[in-house]
């Protein structure tokens, strides 16, 4: 099977399928209700007992502006076959 290329134009699709399967139901069954979203780590960093959120504002900022792209949504369609 011959895979397409799509554009990469966009940061939305860097997360995994999980996240994106979140979104997508959350747009299906709940886009009319305001929703709130964390961001986290898993593990602290080399074990020194505190973690240290650095540029906390720009990832505030990044996510405000991450948004689908065409390319972004064909790339979904063909490859996990959601419906958007």
């Amino acid at each position: 099977m011959m895979r397409k290329n799509y554009q990469n134009n966009s940061l939305a699709l860097y997360t995994d399928a999980y996240q994106v399967k979140m979104v997508e139901t959350y747009w299906h069954d709940w886009h009319y209700r305001q929703a709130l979203f964390e961001l986290f780590f898993r593990n602290l960093p080399f074990r020194n007992g505190y973690g240290l959120f650095i540029g906390l504002e720009s990832i505030a900022n990044n996510i405000k502006e991450i948004k689908f792209t065409d390319s972004d949504i064909d790339n979904l369609r063909d490859v996990y076959g959601y419906e958007w």
